[in-house]
């Protein structure tokens, strides 16, 4: 039972593996996805911002940066360290034939499951999200976007990504959780000080008699 259900999950994870590296081709793509995949393009734009958000954003941004730095550093560790070396999959490039490989010259040795990017990728969407509820939606479609492009570049299965986002999100969720904890509720507090202090400046301009 256990081999049949296996079985049949690798026999999805190869189909949409190919659909998407292969049936979706084209030069637009072609051109995207190794940019959105490939991190260095990203550094130093998410460098400043952070940099930015953490001088200028109040105790709100310095909690999102700090907490986030820890998340995402936590998950990637964990994920790289213990995660692939547990379950040891070998990445598609390696292992199936006629995979189309953007990007890399050649298939990278490490192991597949889970996929990093996507780990770090919605572990900083989840806990951006938990501050900025708008902007993490919009880290969320982007996580989406890069999760699809380490499967069309050919270097990971759909479920490696599908596996490193869940695991991201759930450090994401741990980190904050224990925040609050050892903090005695001052990560939450700085969280809910800028909505309440926004309410209160529009109840008063809105009963002020310049309206």
């Amino acid at each position: 039972m256990l081999q049949d259900l296996k079985e049949l999950l690798y026999a999805w994870d190869k189909a949409i593996f190919y659909w998407i590296n292969s049936d979706w081709q084209n030069q637009v793509f072609d051109f995207v996805m190794p940019i959105l995949t490939n991190f260095s393009h990203w550094k130093l734009p998410v460098f400043i911002i952070l940099l930015a958000l953490f001088i200028w954003g109040g105790k709100k941004g310095r909690w999102t940066v700090i907490l986030g730095v820890v998340a995402v550093g936590l998950a990637d560790l964990s994920s790289h360290v213990i995660l692939k070396n547990i379950f040891e999959r070998v990445r598609p490039c390696s292992e199936l034939p006629n995979v189309n490989l953007l990007l890399y010259s050649n298939c990278p040795t490490t192991y597949s499951f889970p996929s990093n990017h996507a780990v770090n990728c919605f572990s900083s969407a989840l806990l951006v999200s938990y501050f900025y509820k708008k902007t993490g939606i919009f880290l969320f479609f982007l996580a989406i976007l890069v999760a699809i492009s380490r499967v069309y570049i050919g270097a990971h299965y759909p479920f490696d990504t599908v596996g490193g986002a869940i695991w991201g999100m759930l450090l994401a969720v741990v980190i904050v959780t224990i925040a609050n904890k050892i903090f005695k509720g001052k990560v939450e507090a700085a969280r809910k000080k800028e909505r309440v202090s926004l309410k209160v400046e529009w109840e008063k301009l809105i009963s002020s008699k310049e309206i």
